[in-house]
């Protein structure tokens, strides 16, 4: 004992001996606590290994389970696009067979673990990850094309590049997909599927006419309008991985013709003095009625003075730039500081490409082939970004006042340039009929179908607490006017998730969720129960 130690020992002091002793003893059990909990995980591990490994039988393989200390391990916790730091996964299982994802549960159920499924691995919060099983589904890339070319079962694991390459080479049809290739299309569409495709097509789950699943009992099972009708509600919008593990869908697709023919444009300026008259004249554009599809992002970052406003997407449906210049003439566009750039294309591929924010190549074909690549876009560790979206509408009459517009872009650029702050970007879609001709009630979509715009706020801070602040800060300035979250950017910062994703019909969701998952055998980064 220090001799200091000694000096000051009094008769309520303990004697340093005892106290060595008990400090001694208190390291040891917190070594062997330590010890015993990494022990208990990886005896976890190995016991989930071992009962995959007598399920299957001869249908075992090694390559099939990824434990801790496997090489293959380290390599899939890269996976995802957002991982979360937290957690750290009992096992991975590649599935290549639905008897797969079947015995992975079973086994999961047997040992006490949790499970969640993963394809893209795209969510914003991490939702393909978890500390329990992780059931990817990346390999399940079947594609059968019924023989009038109308319909098509695809396999849960294809990426939506892989959809597209194989609807254009195989079937000359088009789908309502996302902007980015390597996006899971299973994700993708159980959490509704937005695009601006969607203002024609519908949203991506509209165009699912069944799925099927893996349910908590490890037993397939299907959903569809009149089989499990209210799981195929639940299942377009719902979120993926409440449910279960879903392994095939069939989806709905549609003749190229009317996007074969369309010209791509863009414009853009920088004057924020300009930004409040913009974003009025854009709430009130009527941009479906011409068939224009397009998405605006306005963008301000603290290394320049003024905001920067982008209209880009694409006339449909037509064979020159002057039609196209003809459509803009009589929508106002031209009463702002640009000149759009307009590329008149033939080919519904080169549309898609298009839209996903890439100049058009020469072999688009390629873009997406290559750029579907699973897990092409998995990190280690996750940035700084912070993003959610809003289903909006403008609450008190039917058109904003100028007034409106002054203020939400004022508080929306002293935000984003507060200290701290590096840049954000504030997406505008307008909503079509494709979307909002179908009923609030009719999936677990719901903010949607009643909105006028739909609004993204992507914020990058000095650091990931910095851009989750300033996103809750932006989304709540709007909430007097806003119907639903957006669940394809999942949000860990709504107070009440289930009411702030699926508004009247949370009750319901709720319901289907505590009948197919009572036990929460399905591990979610947001719970509705």
């Amino acid at each position: 004992c220090p001799r200091e130690s000694r000096l000051r020992g009094g008769k309520n002091k303990m004697p340093c001996r005892m106290t060595s002793n008990i400090l001694t003893r208190s390291c040891t059990l917190i070594v062997l606590l330590g010890f015993w909990s990494g022990s208990l995980g990886q005896n976890q591990s190995t016991l989930f290994r071992e009962c995959m490994r007598s399920q299957l039988g001869q249908l075992f393989q090694e390559s099939l389970v990824s434990i801790p200390g496997d090489i293959g391990y380290a390599t899939r916790l890269g996976w995802s696009f957002q991982p979360d730091p937290n957690d750290h996964p009992v096992a991975f299982v590649d599935c290549t067979d639905v008897i797969h994802i079947q015995k992975a549960i079973i086994c999961a159920k047997q040992e006490s673990i949790g499970v969640c499924p993963r394809c893209g691995g795209h969510s914003r919060i991490g939702s393909g990850m978890c500390s329990g099983i992780v059931v990817d589904v990346w390999q399940l890339k079947q594609f059968l094309p019924s023989s009038d070319n109308t319909t098509v079962i695809i396999g849960a694991g294809l990426t939506l590049g892989e959809l597209v390459y194989r609807l254009s080479t195989k079937m000359n049809r088009i789908f309502p997909v996302g902007h980015s290739p390597s996006v899971g299309t299973s994700g993708f569409l159980l959490a509704g599927g937005f695009s601006e495709l969607a203002n024609d097509l519908g949203l991506g789950c509209d165009n699912v006419l069944e799925f099927r699943l893996v349910n908590a009992s490890g037993t397939k099972i299907t959903a569809n309008r009149n089989t499990r009708p209210d799981v195929y509600w639940a299942s377009c919008g719902g979120g993926g991985g409440r449910l279960g593990v879903v392994y095939q869908m069939t989806l709905k697709v549609h003749p190229t013709s009317r996007y074969d023919k369309h010209v791509g444009f863009i414009a853009s300026f920088s004057n924020s003095s300009w930004m409040p008259a913009y974003l009025e004249w854009l709430y009130n554009w009527q941009e479906h009625n011409l068939s224009i599809l397009s998405r605006s992002t306005i963008d301000i970052s603290r290394s320049s003075t003024e905001a920067r406003v982008t209209l880009r997407g694409a006339c449909v449906d037509s064979l020159s730039s002057q039609n196209c210049r003809g459509r803009f003439q009589a929508s106002g566009v031209y009463q702002f500081p640009w000149t759009p750039s307009l590329t008149p294309n033939t080919k519904s591929i080169q549309y898609l490409q298009w839209i996903s924010g890439t100049s058009v190549t020469s072999d688009p074909l390629g873009y997406f082939n290559t750029g579907g690549v699973s897990h092409g876009r998995g990190m280690t560790m996750r940035s700084s970004d912070a993003v959610t979206a809003v289903s909006f509408k403008y609450s008190i009459g039917q058109t904003p006042p100028r007034q409106f517009f002054v203020d939400f872009f004022t508080f929306v650029d002293q935000t984003c340039r507060a200290p701290g702050m590096v840049r954000c970007s504030i997406l505008f879609q307008n909503l079509g009929r494709g979307i909002t001709n179908i009923g609030p009630r009719a999936s677990a979509v719901y903010g949607l179908r009643l909105a006028k715009q739909w609004i993204s706020f992507r914020v990058q801070g000095a650091n990931l607490a910095m851009s989750e602040h300033v996103k809750d800060v932006l989304r709540n300035y709007l909430a007097p006017h806003s119907l639903s979250a957006f669940i394809n950017y999942e949000d860990r910062g709504l107070r009440n998730i289930s009411v702030g994703y699926y508004g009247l019909d949370a009750s319901r969701m709720i319901k289907v969720n505590k009948r197919m998952d009572p036990t929460h055998t399905f591990l979610s980064k947001q719970p509705l129960f």
